[in-house]
This record gives C-alpha cells, sequence and structure tokens, in this order.
C-alpha cells in the first residue's frame, strides 16, 4: 500500500460532494497533480457547494481541468447510469487513473460510485479523511486494513480560501493584533480575583471621573501592570486624553467597552501569534465575519486560527460568570462545526475559575467528544503556551503519529 500521499495522485479524482465543501478542498490540495482532471460529483441539493468548491479549486489554476456532474442523491440506478457513462468517457483512450475520494456525498452515492468505479477501474485509488485522526485512509484491497496517512498538516487553507468555500463575502482579514502590551498587563490584572475585582471598581468610576488608575491608592493597588502600560503605550506622558486618543476614542469614558472585555479578543490574537511563531504554517485572524451573498444575518468568529486545514475557533469573553462563558460559547461551537466540519476544534478564553470542570461539562452536554477546549483565569498569563499546546496536541489526536 502508498506510505506517502504523492503516491495516490491520478489522472482523473472524482470527488464526492456533500454538505461542507472543506474535506474535499484539502482532498484536491493533496491529490491533484499537475495536469489531473478533477471530477465534482454531486446532487441537486449539494449544486451551491459544488459552484462554491469548483471557484475555489479554479483559484488554484485548475480552471481548464474541472468539470461538474450532477446526480440523483438516492437513486440508485440513476446514480449507477451518471456513473457508467462517466467512467466510459474517461476510460477512453486507456492508460488512464482514478481516484475517487468519498468523504463527501450521501451514503447511496457513496456505495453505487465505489462500485461503479472499482468495476471500470479496478486498480482505481480510494480515499476519504477520517476527522478523528486527521488522516487520509486509503482503501485496502479484499477488505484489508485500510491505513491512515498523518495529514493534520500536510496542506494549508488560508481563512480567505475558507470563507470563500462556504460562499461567504470576503473583507480583509487582520492578523495583526492591537496594543498588545496593554493587552498583555490586562490579563495579569484579570488573571487574580483581587486585582480583578480593583479592575471592576476603577472602570466604574470612568462615569464619574476620568482619572487613571494610581497604584499608590490602596484601591488601585494591584493595578500596577496597567499603570506601567498606559505610560509605556503614551510615551511616558499617560493622560486620560492620551490614553483615549491611543484608543481611539475622543475621552477616556469611551474607551470603557474595550477596556471591559474587547481587549481580550487583541490579547487572544497576540496569543496566538506567539504560539504559531514557531510552528507549522498557519493562518489566523481576529474579527471574522461571516455572511453569505444570500443571507442578511451576519456572525462572526473572535479569533480564528487555521492549522494545516484544521479549523481552531476561539470565543472571548472577559466574565468569570460560568452561564456567560458557557452561552458565549455555544454559537461558535456550532458555527465552527458548520465551517470546518468534525476537524474543527473551539477554545474558549474567559476569567472563569474552573475552566475543566467547564470544558468536561461541555464536552459531555454537547456530545462534543472533546472538540471544545476552555481556557480560564489560570491559563491568562500563559497563554501562548496553552494555545501552543493544544494546537500541538490537535494534530497528533486519535493517534496519528
Amino acid at each position: 500500500m502508498p506510505r506517502a500521499v504523492e503516491d495516490l495522485r491520478t489522472d482523473h479524482l472524482l470527488l464526492l460532494v456533500g454538505g461542507n465543501p472543506l474535506p474535499n478542498f484539502v482532498a484536491t490540495l493533496l491529490l491533484a497533480r499537475k495536469g489531473t482532471r478533477v471530477q465534482l460529483i454531486h446532487s441537486r441539493g449539494t449544486e451551491p457547494v459544488a459552484a462554491n468548491l469548483r471557484r475555489a479549486i479554479e483559484k488554484l489554476g485548475m480552471e481548464n481541468s474541472l468539470l461538474c456532474r450532477e446526480v440523483p442523491e438516492a437513486d440508485s440506478s440513476a446514480i449507477v447510469r451518471v456513473m457508467d457513462r462517466l467512467l466510459k468517457e474517461l476510460g477512453r483512450g486507456g492508460g488512464s487513473t482514478v481516484g475517487l475520494h468519498y468523504t463527501g456525498g450521501t451514503k447511496a452515492m457513496a456505495v453505487h460510485a465505489y462500485r461503479c468505479v472499482e468495476r471500470s477501474f479496478p486498480d482505481a485509488v480510494f480515499t476519504y479523511l477520517d476527522p478523528r485522526t486527521l488522516s487520509l485512509v486509503v482503501d485496502g484491497s479484499e477488505g484489508a486494513p485500510a491505513p491512515g496517512i498523518p495529514v493534520a498538516r500536510a496542506c494549508t487553507v488560508s481563512l480567505e480560501q475558507l470563507l470563500e468555500l462556504h460562499g461567504c463575502e470576503i473583507s480583509a482579514v487582520r492578523r495583526k493584533p492591537r496594543h498588545s502590551e496593554l493587552c498583555q498587563a490586562l490579563a495579569q490584572v484579570h488573571a487574580s480575583r483581587d486585582s480583578l475585582k480593583q479592575w471592576r471598581d476603577w472602570l466604574d468610576s470612568l462615569s464619574r471621573s476620568a482619572s487613571l488608575p494610581d497604584p499608590a491608592q490602596p484601591e488601585h493597588s494591584l493595578l500596577e501592570p496597567v499603570r506601567q502600560a498606559f505610560a509605556q503605550m503614551c510615551g511616558n506622558g499617560a493622560t486620560p486624553e492620551e490614553v483615549a486618543r491611543r484608543l481611539c476614542q475622543p475621552e477616556l469614558r469611551g474607551c470603557a467597552k474595550w477596556l471591559v472585555g474587547e481587549w481580550l479578543e487583541e490579547y487572544v490574537l497576540w496569543s496566538v501569534e506567539q504560539a504559531t511563531r514557531s510552528s507549522t504554517p498557519g493562518d489566523y485572524g481576529i474579527d471574522l465575519k461571516l455572511k453569505t451573498k444570500r443571507s442578511a444575518r451576519e456572525w462572526q468568529f473572535d479569533v480564528v486560527a487555521m492549522r494545516g486545514y484544521q479549523l481552531h475557533a476561539l470565543s472571548c469573553i472577559a466574565s468569570e460568570v460560568k452561564e456567560k462563558c458557557k452561552h458565549h460559547l455555544f454559537e461558535a461551537y456550532v458555527r465552527a462545526r458548520q465551517m470546518g466540519g468534525d476537524e474543527s476544534r473551539v477554545g474558549l478564553v474567559c476569567c472563569y475559575c474552573d475552566p475543566a470542570a467547564l470544558e468536561d461539562e461541555v464536552n459531555e452536554a454537547w456530545f462534543a467528544e472533546e472538540r471544545v477546549r476552555v481556557f480560564g483565569q489560570e491559563d491568562l498569563v500563559a497563554l501562548p503556551d496553552r494555545l501552543r499546546n493544544w494546537f500541538d496536541s490537535t494534530a497528533h489526536e486519535g493517534g496519528t503519529p
């Protein structure tokens, strides 16, 4: 059996299109070589998915070797007729090699397409992506065990490609964190219950007095990291007016929303940047807005990291209240599964004091199968290292070497 993805590339690659286009795009990146003709086999219901997939593949430089074929979703005899006609065309001239990738498609499509290809091309290559092990599984002959080739980091999907695959309107993706020194200081303050209380009390005072925290005062004694960060940000001339200007607001009280919680997204983005600096190639961004051309509703991910083709969606809330944290996480979990499939992972960064307990509860209640990771108050200061370990661990789940 082949031990490398390169050994699996064929003259013709047949892709069964399902509800999520990402696995087939990954299969194209892995299994298509120069000159490979790609056939997207879809039902009427997945025609929009195939159209998005086609546009994304064309941008890889394969616009002249890409065809779409529609087959009935569940009509066995009709599926066989379409497949036999297609395979007859592929066999003209002789000597062509064929691969069938069947991660997507209905069960009827997979079963009958497999049988038709096997009958017309006994030496065909049959593959699918295993989301549990992040491996490309190659069917063995005559029922032999199917070995998996680790592909977790074998190719990289950018955020723009992910958006295009799902028919989302593509806007500029911001990858550079802002005010990272201040965000690091705020992470220090939020990592302790006592300093967090002082911070919240100071924020409450903004509606009465626009003054910066003074660690010389007992009520601000634990806010020295923030004082230093304000001074550094303002060139040692920190005033309420200058801090507001640096944060793009006319006055300090206008910065309250950012100082209460929006800073955490910037800190998580900075932590992702640090975590991936010496790691395998990937992509990341903040405030990723997701809106399809057919829907008026817009939703977003706070921070997203792509490691290889695996989506890691990070939901951020600067709260220590369990139910608020859990609610904030839920939509990110649902959307991550829609965008990244079963391979996707979801992280919550919050100030909850018992992240392990919340993580266990969520994974069990949502049947998440360990797809969710919770980073709490105890993780904030060391978040870059925690994220690096998480990214590395998800690449080796299921025993993949």
